[in-house]
């Protein structure tokens, strides 16, 4: 895949401009398809993004947000959440910058709907309402993915305080375990000993007492998310937990851009909405926030 130079990223959007009429810009590379294709769908066939430009990180895209002169054509600047969401970090607005309220854009993509409809795709032989029943999605959150949230509420302590950097680009290769069907689990007591040991290293540099305040506080804070998995990132943990969940169902022969462009065509849009407003608002010519 040709990856372009640095400077040239920004410029990249010059050569889409006769064919789509919002420019937009966001961190990651190799999310340009799903990223398009859900905002795409934001769209209501009112203007068009046939196509998203990454700047490789927040901090390239807040620079470019921040050096960015105002004409006539229609910009918008998204970034992720990350834990500065989690804990609430507070960020000041600024012009044309979207900031994601959950962890990253592919929380997203971790929706119910849409695992239900690319198992209905998948098996082709079961009803929509039997892979409903299949995938048992609220019992199975809270089995293997809620124990995360508490994980990652320690995390957003580390990063509030400077604490080292939170181990969340290892993602769960480091806890995981192999099922008879090959399909990779979760080690309970890796797991486990994770977050005693996260929660030991904070303790033993912020105390026991404000150790256990802060996580309160940001388990408390997180209990008035859209939904609580919004803290965990959905990139590193919460897609791989569902592609693992369905391949104990069906073995899914595709690659990873390939399983988060098919949750976007699926997945619901109503957590969205600002999103969409902010879309909606940039095209018709006016600003954000």
């Amino acid at each position: 895949m040709l990856r372009w130079p640095e400077k040239a990223l920004r410029s990249l959007s010059s050569l889409f401009r006769q064919l789509q009429n919002v420019d937009v810009f966001v961190e990651d590379e190799n999310s340009e398809v799903f990223y398009s294709e859900f905002l795409g769908r934001l769209t209501d066939g009112k203007f068009k993004i046939v196509r998203v430009f990454p700047l490789r990180g927040r901090e390239n895209v807040e620079r470019a947000c921040l050096g960015f002169q105002k004409s006539e054509r229609p910009t918008l600047f998204i970034v992720d959440g990350d834990l500065d969401a989690v804990y609430g970090t507070a960020k000041l607005p600024r012009p044309l910058l979207f900031r994601l309220q959950t962890y990253c854009i592919e929380n997203y993509l971790f929706c119910p709907m849409a695992a239900t409809e690319l198992l209905l795709e998948c098996e082709a032989k079961n009803s929509r309402e039997q892979c409903v029943q299949k995938l048992d999605w609220e019992a199975w959150q809270a089995a293997d993915v809620e124990p995360f949230i508490e994980l990652f509420a320690m995390f957003a302590v580390a990063y509030k305080y400077n604490l080292g950097e939170p181990m969340v680009q290892k993602g769960l290769a480091p806890i995981l375990t192999n099922t008879k069907k090959g399909v990779p689990r979760i080690d309970a007591k890796k797991l486990s000993a994770w977050k005693s040991e996260t929660r030991t290293a904070l303790a033993t540099m912020l105390g026991p007492t404000q150790t256990t305040q802060e996580i309160e506080f940001v388990m408390e804070r997180i209990a008035g998310f859209r939904s609580r998995t919004d803290a965990i990132s959905g990139k590193a943990f919460l897609l791989p937990l569902l592609r693992f969940h369905l391949d104990s169902f069906f073995r899914l022969n595709i690659s990873a851009s390939s399983f988060k462009l098919r949750l976007a065509r699926h997945c619901s849009l109503l957590p969205l909405a600002d999103l969409k407003e902010a879309l909606h608002s940039i095209a018709r010519g006016g600003g954000y926030p």
